[in-house]
């Protein structure tokens, strides 16, 4: 079984290149200024520059407008946009490069809406009240393991070594998304739980892969 794994929230270029060699499909930059993971485009470029061109970078936003978006992949030179906010379908469809949208749902009521939204790919995260991502908490595991029979989903949500073997193969989702579970303190990931998380796939029989592999859209999800 082959799992995408991306490393989210990095500032640091060590981890960047830890998480590249462990084996990540794409590390993730956060630019929403109210985030404590929040990075400068021109450093998020620096870092992604340093990596292999396999690794895709991704950014991500909340609420941000079009030009913003526009302007700050331009300057840090991303492959993918993250919509981690309450952003349109027509917003999603404006955008040039690949699409993650978040959602931060639980229950049946959500599914609709994620199989839907016109993206490459839809991620999961927790459902916490006026939190935008990296809170620790797990997300709602029986939705996107629904979801995932259907179209590309990435997990979200608390992941850690300790549960990361079991959310996969419940979910059995297209990626996973490290963040907060393998950090020593927002924006510095931890050496150890991260080639931990990496060796608990691996000794379950998971293959990284090279790059999260994004088409624009995904034509299925919008029949």
């Amino acid at each position: 079984m082959t799992v995408r794994v991306k490393v989210c929230g990095i500032t640091r270029l060590e981890d960047a290149r830890l998480a590249a060699a462990l084996g990540a499909a794409a590390v993730g930059f956060n630019f929403w200024s109210q985030s404590p993971r929040c990075i400068a485009p021109a450093r998020a470029r620096r870092i992604g520059e340093a990596l292999s061109a396999k690794v895709d970078k991704v950014g991500v936003f909340v609420n941000a407008t079009l030009s913003e978006i526009e302007r700050v992949a331009a300057e840090a030179k991303l492959s993918a946009i993250q919509l981690h906010g309450e952003e349109s379908p027509a917003l999603a469809q404006a955008l040039a490069l690949p699409v993650l949208r978040a959602f931060r749902r639980r229950g049946q009521a959500a599914e609709p809406e994620m199989l839907r939204y016109p993206c490459a790919a839809v991620l999961l995260d927790a459902s916490v009240p006026a939190a935008y991502g990296g809170t620790g908490q797990l997300a709602d595991w029986e939705l996107a393991g629904r979801v995932a029979r259907s179209r590309r989903l990435i997990l979200a949500g608390g992941l850690n070594p300790q549960n990361l073997v079991a959310a996969v193969a419940s979910v059995r989702p297209y990626g996973v998304d490290l963040n907060s579970g393998v950090e020593l303190s927002p924006g510095r990931k931890d050496p150890d739980l991260l080639r931990a998380a990496f060796a608990a796939l691996s000794r379950w029989g998971t293959a990284p892969g090279f790059g999260l592999q994004l088409d624009p859209l995904v034509p299925e999800a919008l029949a």
